[in-house]
């Protein structure tokens, strides 16, 4: 794969993180929560008169919730309609203050407008009919921004296949390479059915991205621990190096990864779609890297303000979870703590939202006011 022409004027910001990276963590205002419950929530976006549309995985559906008032109505229906969805992934920015909820089987965008009416499918050109894989993090497959571009990730390079994965823009001026990503380490194995699979190692360093509604794209290095902004034209902006200090992988880390694997599986999830049947790997013992890397990747999210909010990773047993907000410098300028067993979802103007899972896998939405 060739390198993108505007490699070589990538711009290094020579920003002090110093003082960002020794700064304390505000812990955010006590939240309120919704008072319906979900099964596994996936996106959150709101809409201009403040009510949310959510998606919830393993229900199948598309919620319009009015969080004040706790009420909640179901948008859409199952089908292949085109008004009509066959599973739901995130919710996505689109034009005059909708969203677009994207549908992973059928890989197309199911819009809502600004007053929360359901409209008439938008297809992905070019989407290949091959397998799905249904993601629980990150971005999905395609991502759209509102300025006219969709954004996927494509397998890596000749020289290193399974080392890399490249994020890739199309839009009226064509198709185009930002970057590559660094996937984690991964090992194969058999995975029954007649299927090779490869597993990653649980805490190996990997990078992250997220596409911002105006078409930045951020990405969040492993090595150096770092953000790298990618604007629709013009240069990219590389910040500065943000200092961490690795952590080593102790027997409760692995014991927390054993027990979210299991218990993933026993879900029903994740699962690959292969001529239309769900196949997913079965359960087997983990591989654990020695030390952390500077960030989960449960969290990388851009808010209405246009930051990046990224988790960082917390030593076995922390009380809280820890969230570095990052400005299209580079630069972390501010950082904010959550309850441990709360991650953060999405955002208003106001607010962030934030999911808690209680004892009987019960999910529930939470609001917390930003400062």
């Amino acid at each position: 794969m060739k390198r993108p022409w505007f490699a070589a004027l990538a711009v290094t910001l020579a920003v002090d993180s110093q003082p960002a990276a020794g700064q304390q963590a505000r812990l955010l205002s006590a939240p309120t929560e919704f008072a319906g419950e979900f099964s596994s929530i996936r996106g959150l976006r709101a809409l201009p008169d403040g009510r949310l549309v959510v998606t919830d995985t393993k229900e199948k559906q598309i919620r319009l919730l009015d969080f004040a008032k706790g009420t909640s109505k179901t948008l859409a229906r199952l089908g292949e309609g085109p008004q009509e969805y066959k599973a739901v992934g995130t919710v996505q920015r689109d034009k005059g203050g909708g969203v677009v909820v994207y549908d992973p089987q059928q890989k197309r965008f199911l819009p809502v407008t600004a007053n929360g009416a359901v409209q008439d499918v938008k297809a992905i050109p070019h989407a290949p009919k091959s397998m799905t894989l249904v993601m629980g993090d990150g971005p999905d497959m395609y991502t759209m921004d509102t300025i006219g571009n969709t954004f996927t990730t494509e397998g890596g390079t000749p020289a290193s296949p399974r080392a890399t994965r490249a994020i890739i823009r199309e839009g009226a001026s064509g198709r185009t390479t930002l970057t590559e990503l660094r996937l984690p380490e991964s090992r194969r194995f058999e995975g029954g059915q007649g299927i090779s699979m490869t597993r990653a190692v649980s805490f190996s360093p990997r990078d992250y991205w997220a596409v911002a509604a105006d078409g930045w794209v951020a990405v969040i290095r492993a090595s150096p621990y770092r953000v790298e902004w990618y604007p629709p034209t013009g240069q990219v902006v590389k910040g500065p190096a943000l200092a961490y200090e690795p952590l080593p992988v102790t027997e409760q880390d692995k014991k927390t990864v054993r027990e979210e694997t299991a218990r993933m599986m026993s879900s029903g999830g994740p699962a690959a779609m292969i001529n239309g049947k769900a196949v997913r790997p079965p359960v087997a013992e983990p591989d654990f890297a020695d030390t952390k890397p500077p960030v989960t990747g449960r969290v990388a999210l851009i808010d209405e303000q246009g930051r990046l909010w990224v988790e960082r990773s917390q030593p076995a047993g922390a009380t809280t979870s820890l969230l570095d907000v990052v400005d299209r410098t580079g630069a972390v300028i501010s950082r904010f703590a959550l309850p441990a067993g709360s991650r953060l979802i999405g955002f208003d103007r106001t607010s962030a939202y934030a999911v808690r899972t209680d004892g009987d896998d019960l999910v529930h939405l939470q609001r917390f006011p930003l400062p």
